[in-house]
């Protein structure tokens, strides 16, 4: 009986998910990523792409000259500034340019937000870019954004070997 409903329902949906199948498998993603000395990865900087995805279209992905989703960073210090790492959610390529968690936090509070997500970090990645990217551009908040699954293991050089960069904590170091 189970394989009957089976067939019924692929008959009857086959059309929709072939449709649906067809449109993921035209992807138009433009983005693109640069590799810095050392392993970390930003977007190519002062570039505009587009992601793609079955159910997403967004035009017009602004990257700044640092390689993040963001419009250009100040490096004279105007204000208090807030940067905001993480990984995919806080890069994201899913929303439109201005939709984006450090945009929003930016319209809340008043205050320039840095955007420092690339998809993909874990948090050894994000203590990279923050030491290497961030911090000289003096923030006086950094708001870690994290993901318990992957962000967690990749961490860790022996749970995630595929990583390049990635560490263990030994007596309160980090260890890379």
């Amino acid at each position: 009986v189970s394989l009957a409903l089976a067939e019924v329902g692929l008959r009857l949906f086959s059309t929709k998910y072939a449709a649906l199948q067809a449109h993921a498998a035209n992807d138009n993603s433009t983005v693109a990523y640069r590799a810095l000395p050392g392993g970390l990865l930003t977007l190519r900087p002062e570039a505009s792409f587009r992601h793609q995805t079955a159910c997403t279209k967004i035009e017009g992905i602004s990257v700044n000259g640092d390689g993040f989703r963001d419009r250009p960073w100040p490096r004279a210090k105007d204000g208090p500034r807030i940067a905001v790492m993480g990984d995919s959610f806080v890069e994201a390529l899913r929303v439109a340019d201005g939709e984006h968690v450090a945009a929003i936090l930016a319209r809340l509070t008043g205050i320039r937000v840095l955007n420092a997500g690339i998809g993909g970090y874990s948090t050894v990645t994000e203590l990279f870019a923050y030491r290497r990217l961030v911090r000289p551009l003096n923030p006086d908040v950094i708001v870690l954004f994290v993901y318990p699954g992957n962000d967690v293991r990749g961490n860790s050089c022996r749970l995630d070997p595929s990583r390049r960069l990635c560490g263990e904590v030994r007596e309160r170091a980090i260890l890379y």
